[in-house]
């Protein structure tokens, strides 16, 4: 039987403020938190579902990795997707994004990384389940906003390679995402002066 995450969602909000907080006492460094291996897996480059259960009814284990990507994230926004396809000449995709037009920025400047199209592409591997989810889900993308948590890891050369988790737009989690950013942000500001 599946644990619920009722009783753990109050200590989830205090364990957000308390990484947040920590962050906001670092330095001034462009990233919250450094890349670590271990953050693969908090930024796994989630499939995408039409439905996602209500936030009372998560495991332990999802509220946990909420909160690790509240923590970690370099930028968090709202936005819709459609997906992007390039096509070899066999008709068979080698090559597959999720094109994201953010509505709202709530954390970080996602200003460079958005294309002349005002979309950011997030990458899919052809390979992985996550691809063949969002290939057979297409029909659901368009219309749908998502809370998207994003997360810089290194990549060849200068370029990083964007890690994400995508959760449904859902009122209550956005008002405490909000909430916890723009307290981080007030906080930044009490510090400078």
């Amino acid at each position: 039987m599946r644990r619920l995450a009722r009783s753990a969602q109050p200590v989830g909000a205090l364990a957000s403020l308390l990484v947040l907080l920590s962050l906001s006492c670092g330095g001034t460094q462009k990233r919250a938190i450094n890349w670590r291996d271990d953050m693969e897996r908090w930024f796994s480059n989630n499939a995408v579902r039409p439905t996602e259960e209500p936030r009372h009814m998560w495991s332990r284990e999802e509220e946990d990795l909420f909160q690790l990507r509240v923590g970690a994230a370099d930028y968090v926004a709202v936005g819709t997707f459609r997906m992007v396809g390039v096509y070899s000449t066999f008709s068979s995709a080698k090559q597959i994004a999720l094109a994201l037009r953010t509505s709202e920025v709530i954390h970080g400047k996602l200003d460079e990384l958005i294309d002349k199209d005002g979309e950011l592409m997030l990458q899919l591997t052809p390979s992985s389940e996550d691809f063949r989810l969002a290939v057979h889900l297409e029909k659901h993308l368009p219309g749908n906003r998502y809370l998207v948590f994003l997360k810089e890891q290194p990549g060849p050369g200068d370029r990083p390679i964007l890690r994400w988790a995508l959760y449904r737009d859902d009122k209550a989690l956005l008002a405490e995402v909000r909430a916890m950013y723009q307290w981080l942000a007030q906080e930044k500001t009490k510090k400078k002066k």
